[in-house]
């Protein structure tokens, strides 16, 4: 089987050097697992398969991947991923593809076995700082809204202009249904921080998206967009990908090979941190986790509703000293307790103005009653007028 082009020459076609990478690394490992050999040259290695096989026994090695030995020990994804680019490739270059009935009959070959989950690094403000201080503007502004909003990253690269109002107090930001995970409508809050955070990238938003332009040799990407971030999520994931690296938080896990720190450990560090400070049902709603959003205690917009993250906001800021937050939030505890005896003092005196007026009520009703009890008796002067007229 003679190809119609070589690996490097396929993977030039694509404009991206990150689709190329990640493209150059499936087909070395899918040749890896399949030959049993370590492949140190893709080109090499892929026209010496090829030509040792015909058709069927390469659309055989296709069916039958999870079969060789170590791929039942890769996460589903990494197989998927690796699949993918080999499938990509035969098919582009040497017209080999599976039937839909025989994609459907591998995945029933799929052996069942539990996915690992990639053990994520414990978070804490000092890491978040850490990596904030290798984030240019948009990178910050997208991860503070999710520290502090608890935004997915498709949840934050789809917000509009007009999703978020920063003439409230705290920064409204409005999810739509068609823009969520579970197809719900929302509003969260995000904290100052994120919010000035946001005004500051707006002030360079234009030249980052000229950059882009420059950079993509693609004319399908719309950068002229009512987005707040018109770029591709694999892009922003590859800028926080290597802030990570220069911070120092970069390790991945060696039984899935992703990051310990992505972008969702932010907004599972939101839904942790503001429990902490605020009523659950609340936060579970702001994340925007289905069955929350019609909780009794969830009123949308409410005073209320933002009093509450106004209790979290300090617990979500990432740039402040620890002793300052624990004074913030003693001072919160306080004012919750001076509220508590305000309303307290209130409604005493609402009793004692009512027991006031009851007996101010009560001495008119005594005073008018004396003076009905005087009129009524007779006048002195009058019976002594009457005995001198008888003399």
């Amino acid at each position: 089987m003679i190809p119609a082009m070589l690996p490097s020459e396929y993977l030039g076609y694509y404009a991206r050097e990150s689709t190329r990478m990640s493209l150059q690394n499936s087909l070395r490992r899918y040749i890896t697992y399949v030959t049993g050999e370590e492949c140190t040259d893709v080109d090499a290695s892929w026209s010496n398969y090829l030509n040792e096989r015909d058709a069927a026994a390469i659309a055989s090695d296709l069916m039958n991947f999870y079969r060789f030995p170590g791929v039942s020990d890769l996460a589903p994804l990494t197989v998927i991923t690796y699949l993918s680019g080999a499938e990509g490739y035969l098919r582009d270059t040497c017209e080999i593809s599976l039937t839909p009935l025989q994609k459907r009959l591998r995945r029933k070959r799929t052996p069942e076995r539990p996915r690992p989950l990639t053990q994520d690094a414990e978070p804490s403000r000092e890491m978040w700082q850490a990596i904030l201080r290798h984030c240019d503007e948009r990178t910050s502004a997208e991860l503070l809204i999710a520290l502090s909003g608890g935004l997915r990253i498709g949840e934050t690269l789809k917000l509009q202009h007009a999703d978020v109002d920063m003439t409230k107090v705290p920064t409204e930001v409005h999810i739509s249904a068609k823009n969520s995970k579970n197809g719900l409508a929302r509003t969260t809050y995000i904290s100052r921080e994120a919010t000035e955070a946001l005004k500051s990238y707006y002030l360079v938003r234009d030249a980052h998206i000229a950059l882009a332009k420059c950079k993509s040799f693609s004319s399908k990407h719309d950068y002229n967009t009512d987005l707040i971030f018109p770029f591709a999520k694999s892009g922003e994931l590859g800028k926080l990908r290597a802030a990570l690296m220069k911070a120092g938080y970069g390790d991945l896990d060696p039984a899935t090979g992703r990051g310990k720190v992505h972008f969702h450990l932010a907004r599972k560090w939101f839904l942790t941190t503001a429990k902490s400070v605020a009523h659950p049902e609340y936060v579970e709603a702001w994340a925007g986790h289905e069955g929350y959003l019609a909780s009794a205690y969830h009123r949308p917009t409410s005073k209320q509703d933002r009093e509450e993250y106004l209790k979290a906001e300090v617990a979500l800021t990432i740039n402040v000293p620890e002793d300052y937050q624990q004074i913030k939030l003693d001072q919160s505890a306080e004012l919750d307790e001076l509220r508590k005896n305000n309303e307290r003092l209130t409604s005493m005196l609402h009793i004692l103005q009512s027991q006031l007026e009851t007996m101010q009520m009560q001495q008119k009703e005594l005073m008018v009653a004396h003076r009905m009890g005087e009129s009524s008796l007779p006048r002195s002067g009058a019976c002594e007028t009457n005995d001198d007229e008888s003399d």
